[in-house]
């Protein structure tokens, strides 16, 4: 696994964006209108705010990986999870530019990894 993902909602993103950019002495690596990322070295993390859903808090925690080996990987992991202890099996999301394979854990907590390409 290459990094650490934790993604968080928030209530005011450009409030949030100013306190996150000063916390980790960084601007975001990424933006939307009601998004930021932050790739972070110390630790190896990305870290990511949204004002999406109507829940504040923790949106889901992952893995962020570098290749369709990885991913795989990790989706093998996923899938020898005891399954029964949950609410949903892992399923699979694909858009043009992510490969996301995502599980939930037993308090319904998201567990997300991701591989990021650029597809043209």
């Amino acid at each position: 696994m290459k990094r650490l993902h934790l993604h968080i909602r928030v209530y005011d993103i450009e409030s949030n964006i100013k306190f996150y950019s000063s916390l980790f002495a960084l601007a975001p690596v990424a933006r939307g209108p009601d998004c930021a990322q932050w790739i972070l070295d110390t630790p190896q993390m990305t870290f990511t705010i949204s004002e999406r859903g109507s829940t504040m808090g923790l949106e889901h925690l992952g893995f962020q990986v570098d290749s369709a080996e990885e991913l795989e990987a990790v989706r093998q992991r996923f899938a020898s999870v005891d399954t029964d202890s949950m609410g949903e099996p892992p399923s699979v999301h694909a858009d043009s530019t992510r490969d996301t394979h995502l599980l939930m854990d037993p308090q319904g907590i998201l567990w997300a990894a991701t591989r990021t390409s650029s597809r043209n």
